[in-house]
Order: structure tokens, then C-alpha cells, then sequence
């Protein structure tokens, strides 16, 4: 036992005491009392004036423990303040036993949260609440690892329904211990009720710490706020609280997150079912598609890839290309799960809906493009791309038996095999069907998307379609990065007879970058 915990238990006279001597410790001590006061060169009496005080505390003789204290003239003459103010509380002389704490002057931080306890349980026994709060606080500030202080603050702010100090004291000691208990006070908290009054940014610090100290902990607490600010008039800042959060932390693959993916897509639907300004959800949206994307798996990620792209394409550059990129990946590489594509689709017509209901314009060639990857004929889609003077032309001219067109073009085309001989351009107004060839020729610089359907023994051996593109030497470079992952493969035509150039060489090498996803 430490000589700060003696002194703390009224056990300091203990040091005066020997292993063998059964006297009782009163006459120990008087004895070495009265053989210390006759030597020539005494020694400091006031220690053992104090151990005779605690003596008769313990006995309950509370006078004369009082009177040994007030002759203590050491460095223990605090803690013989403490011992008086103690004595006074055991009389019933409350009024006393607080002046007498209150004049206790000390350096020693023991002593300082010693003090603040006893001043607070006085306090709070003679309903003086707000110095109750004032100490209670104080000792918390003073030393929060002070065994039981945060307990009995904690107790005491319940006691009086004091949520606002509840939450703040949880809080506070959640991200200063990282201890599983204050993450299950602050849950216990918001699932009362008891944190409503507080910004969600208020939060960010604590879901932080759990997020990186227990992930089961992080979810439950994440579950437990998402629903407490649900139809509240912070639960957009709340969203963009949670986004945040999940923007800048690393996302671990290994763990899941299926029941947070499942509150991303209750929460969309929610902001999109007509309650809100579209002002409002341009700032909350995007974040929001990209964290449910980001969290999501092969398993439950195609909704919000597809939520992602039809988003994206009504409010183009609002969502962070990476996120993009991913959406399409995870579209795009869903194998033999034609159920999921539909309901991807579906999605999408619902985000189009939306938009059009808020007498927004929703580019008609995302619709047409989602509705040809999901075309049931067709298993695969190869990009056809090239430098000009690659050979580009003459390859394709070779796989389709046919000329459509010479020579390069502004446009992409896409090729079916059919029955018969069709033309038509997608625009972002519409699908319209043309007269003929000569009517598609007169179109193809307008930087348009067209299909060309016609019977094609490669194409119809093989269940594909092909994607003509601009030459990569103009500006469609961009364009085609853009539609590379619309495709399951693709044709890059190189010249044999010349070497490789510089400019071959860097767009394969972003092509191969790009698809590292």
C-alpha cells in the first residue's frame, strides 16, 4: 500500500506498528509519543499526532481525532485538513466540514480529487446543485482516471437527467480510452433519445475512434445515430456526417458491411421520395452513392453501381471518377446474373423518373446503352480501337464482311448481327431509325452513337457486337476511356509493319492501368 493510499483509508498509523507487538495501536502509540516528547533532540511529533487522530477516528471519537489534526504543522497538514472536514461531516457540522475542505491548499493531485469528492458529496447532500456540477466537473478536468470519478459524474448526470453533461462526459471518455465500455454508454444514450440536441458533427470524433478500435462496436453505434436523426431536420447533415467519415477512412475488404450498405439504400430512396429540395440533396448525394458503392460487395454492389452511373449522368461531374470507374467495373463484370442486371435497370428507371418529375433531362443514351448490355442475345461487347492508319478499317471490314462506311469517323458504331440490313442513331433525345446507308453517312460527324445492325456470321457465332471507334489521334481520346469499360474486350489494331509509337504505347499502358480496378 502507497503512503497516498494510507493517508486516503486513515491507515498512516499503520507505519508505527511492528509484526510481533499485539498491544493495541493507541498505546503503541501514546507510548511513542511520550518517549519521542522527553528525548534531548525530538522528532517531529506531528507525525505521530496524526496517526493518534486516526486512531480515534476509528474508534469514532471524532473531538479528539480533531484536536490531535489541528496541531499537525508539517507537510501532512492537508490531508489532516481533509481528516477534520471528514470528522465534521461524521458530527453533523456540514457547514463546517465544507470551510474546511474549501481551505485546504495543496500541490498534491491525490489530495486535489480527494477533496473535489468529498466537496461534491457534500454539495449534492445539501442540494447546493451547482457547485455539485462545478466540483464534479472540476475533478473530472483534474484527473479523469481518478478511480470512480467518471463513474459517480456519470451516475450523478443520470440521476438528474442530465443528458447534455451524460453524452459530453461519454463522449469525451470514449475517445480518451478507446474503452468498449463508454461505446456502450454512448449506444445505450442515442438509442434512448438522449442525443438528439446535438449536431451529428458533434459525433464525428467518437465514431472515428470506434470505427478504428471495434468495427462491430462502430456499427452498432453507426445504426444507432442513422436512426436517431432519421426524419429529424439534421438528418442531411447527419448524411454527410457518416460520408465523410467513410470518404477519407481505409476501407478493409475482408470485413463486411452489408447492414450499413442496406441503411445507404433505405436512406436514397428515402431522400428521393420527393421531401426534399433538390438543392439540398446536390450536396448529400453524391458522397452518399459513393461511400454505398465503396462499401458494398460483388453480392450487393450492382444496385449502387447502377444508382452511381444514373446519377452521374444527370448530374455529370458531381461524383468522384473513382467511384465511377468502380461502378462500371462492378456492372460491367457481373456474370450470368441477368435477375441483378434487370433490377439494375430498374433502378436506373427509377433515378430517371425522379430527375424527370424535378424537370431535369436525362440523357437517353445511358438508358439505351444500360438496355443493350442487358440484351440476352448478346454476351459480350468488344471496343474496336486504333490509331489512324493503324489498319483499324480494313480489320473490321474483314470481321463484317461488309463496307458500311470508309475511312475514319467522329462517331462510334455499334454492330449486331440480324436478319436483316438496319440503320439508326442514339442521340440524347431519342433512338431514330434511318432510311439507309446514305442517310447514317450524312450523320456520322455529328459525334453521335449509332447501331448498325446486318447478318454477320462472326458475330452471330460468336453472340457478340462490336464497337467502332473515332481514331484516337483526335479528341475522342478522352471518350474512349470513358466507354472502355462498357466492354468485356477489346480490339486495339497496331500497324506490324512499323514500330510501336510513343503515343500506342502510352494509351495502352493507361488502358491497362484503368482496368486494374
Amino acid at each position: 500500500m502507497t503512503r497516498e493510499d494510507q493517508l486516503i483509508e486513515k491507515s498512516f498509523y499503520e507505519t508505527f506498528l511492528s509484526d510481533g507487538d499485539n498491544r493495541r495501536p493507541s498505546r503503541i502509540l501514546g507510548q511513542a509519543y511520550f518517549e519521542e516528547q522527553n528525548r534531548e533532540e525530538s522528532f517531529d511529533l506531528s507525525y505521530i499526532r496524526f496517526a493518534q487522530g486516526e486512531i480515534y477516528f476509528h474508534d469514532l471519537d471524532y473531538e479528539a481525532a480533531i484536536f490531535k489534526w489541528e496541531n499537525i504543522k508539517n507537510e501532512l497538514e492537508p490531508w489532516a485538513k481533509m481528516n477534520i472536514g471528514d470528522a465534521y461531516s461524521q458530527l453533523g457540522l456540514l457547514s463546517a466540514a465544507e470551510d474546511m475542505y474549501n481551505s485546504i491548499e495543496t500541490s498534491e493531485d491525490t489530495l486535489k480529487s480527494e477533496v473535489a469528492l468529498k466537496l461534491f458529496f457534500l454539495y449534492k447532500e445539501r442540494g447546493k446543485m451547482e457547485h455539485a456540477y462545478e466540483t464534479i466537473k472540476k475533478a473530472v478536468l483534474l484527473d479523469p482516471d481518478y478511480p470512480n470519478v467518471t463513474r459517480v459524474a456519470r451516475d450523478f448526470y443520470e440521476e438528474n437527467e442530465d443528458d447534455d453533461n451524460a453524452v459530453k462526459l461519454a463522449v469525451d471518455e470514449l475517445i480518451r480510452t478507446e474503452k468498449e465500455e463508454w461505446f456502450s454508454v454512448i449506444t445505450s444514450y442515442v438509442k434512448a433519445g438522449n442525443t438528439k440536441n446535438f449536431s451529428p458533427d458533434y459525433f464525428a470524433d467518437a465514431l472515428l475512434t470506434i470505427h478504428d478500435v471495434n468495427k462491430q462496436s462502430f456499427i452498432s453505434f453507426t445504426h444507432a445515430l442513422w436512426n436517431s436523426y432519421r426524419n429529424e431536420e439534421s438528418y442531411l447533415q447527419w448524411i454527410n456526417t457518416i460520408n465523410e467519415l467513410f470518404m477519407i477512412v481505409q476501407h478493409e475488404e475482408e470485413f463486411e458491411w452489408n447492414s450499413i450498405v442496406q441503411l445507404y439504400e433505405e436512406t436514397f430512396i428515402e431522400l428521393t421520395d420527393g421531401r426534399y429540395f433538390l438543392q439540398d440533396l446536390q450536396v448529400v448525394i453524391p458522397n452518399l452513392l459513393s461511400c454505398w458503392l465503396k462499401l458494398s460487395t460483388r453480392e450487393n454492389g450492382l444496385t449502387p453501381a447502377a444508382t452511381v452511373l444514373a446519377w452521374n449522368e444527370i448530374f455529370p461531374g458531381h461524383i468522384i471518377q473513382d467511384s465511377i470507374y468502380r461502378a462500371e467495373a462492378v456492372i460491367f463484370e457481373v456474370e450470368n446474373n441477368q435477375s441483378g442486371l434487370q433490377q439494375a435497370l430498374q433502378l436506373f428507371k427509377t433515378v430517371k423518373k425522379w430527375a424527370e418529375g424535378h424537370s431535369l433531362d436525362v440523357d437517353y443514351k445511358t438508358v439505351w446503352w444500360l438496355e443493350e448490355l442487358l440484351n440476352s442475345n448478346i454476351k459480350q461487347h468488344f471496343l474496336l480501337a486504333g490509331f489512324e492508319g493503324s489498319g483499324k478499317t480494313t480489320f473490321m471490314h474483314s470481321l463484317l464482311g461488309e463496307k458500311p462506311y470508309k475511312g475514319t469517323t467522329a462517331s462510334m458504331v455499334i454492330f449486331h448481327d440480324d436478319d436483316e440490313l438496319s440503320f439508326s442513331q442514339i442521340t440524347s433525345t431519342g433512338h431514330r431509325f434511318l432510311e439507309n446507308q446514305r442517310e447514317m453517312l450524312e450523320h456520322m460527324e455529328e459525334t453521335s452513337l449509332f447501331q448498325v445492325k446486318q447478318p454477320c456470321i462472326f458475330l452471330h457465332e460468336n453472340q457478340c457486337a462490336i464497337i467502332d471507334t473515332p481514331s484516337l489521334n483526335g479528341s475522342f481520346r478522352n471518350e474512349f476511356f470513358d466507354k472502355l469499360l462498357l466492354a468485356d474486350g477489346v480490339f486495339f489494331v497496331l500497324d506490324g509493319a512499323v514500330h510501336l509509337s510513343d503515343e500506342e504505347y502510352n494509351v495502352l499502358c493507361q488502358m491497362k492501368n484503368l482496368l486494374q480496378i
